[in-house]
């Protein structure tokens, strides 16, 4: 099981590279790949949790993204995140 948490967050550390790196393409996938990521890290490992709440609280804007994303979000998806909410 460990292993398998490890490999799933090396995955969603790629998928946050790559889209920072498609950030500057024509194309906006980079902030959408970058959000699947977290949303992916956040639920494989615990302890990524309380990183994403200090940069929900630090960037008011990307916290409104994961907001939105909560709202869409079956059940199992958006409780995790909506432990990260800085306001709460």
């Amino acid at each position: 099981m460990l292993i398998v948490r490890f490999l799933i967050s090396l995955l969603a550390i790629a998928m946050i590279v790559v889209g920072t790196v498609l950030m500057v393409s024509p194309v906006p996938l980079g902030i959408l790949i970058i959000l699947l990521g977290v949303l992916i890290l956040v639920m494989a490992n615990p302890h990524a949790r309380p990183m994403l709440k200090w940069i929900r609280h630090r960037w008011p804007w990307f916290s409104e993204r994961v907001r939105d994303l909560e709202e869409h979000a079956p059940s199992g998806v958006a409780g995790p995140l909506r432990e990260t909410d800085p306001n709460t």
